[in-house]
């Protein structure tokens, strides 16, 4: 992870989810600790991930469930599939927050982290504890 701002990106097509990720991130951590940027499709987020090039970010959040122009497949899964291929993101941590049914299995399948938003927006200390157990600190 950076020793200076934490380098978050939000993948998300919902505004709402969005900003309630953004709070949520906001109160968990310092907020001259972290750096946000989010996209709102799959698509997006990939070119935003591009321009960085030479680094990438600490933690990328991302839904499943989002452009519907990939078919059978999930915008998601298309998205982490090809973040996970990129060299420079091989330190970041991922994380899928999703409402889909079968968000464990794609997950696991990826060998990364999950919320599914019905816990998250039940209880959103879920955050935190997923984010210490996957390494980050919050002082």
């Amino acid at each position: 992870m950076n020793k200076n701002k934490i380098k978050i990106l939000i993948v998300e097509d919902s505004p709402e989810w969005i900003k309630f990720h953004i709070n949520l991130l906001n109160q968990l951590f310092e907020t001259d600790l972290i750096e946000i940027d989010f996209e709102m499709s799959a698509r997006a987020g990939f070119n935003r991930v591009i321009k960085k090039s030479e680094t990438c970010y600490d933690l990328i959040i991302s839904d499943l469930e989002m452009e519907e122009i990939f078919g059978e497949n999930y915008a998601g899964s298309w998205f982490v599939r090809n973040i996970l291929k990129r060299e420079e993101c091989k330190n970041s941590k991922i994380l899928i927050i999703s409402g889909s049914h079968d968000i464990k299995e794609v997950a696991k399948g990826f060998n990364v982290d999950f919320i599914p938003k019905y816990a998250l927006s039940n209880n959103p200390e879920i955050m935190s504890y997923k984010l210490e157990e996957i390494g980050f600190k919050f002082f």
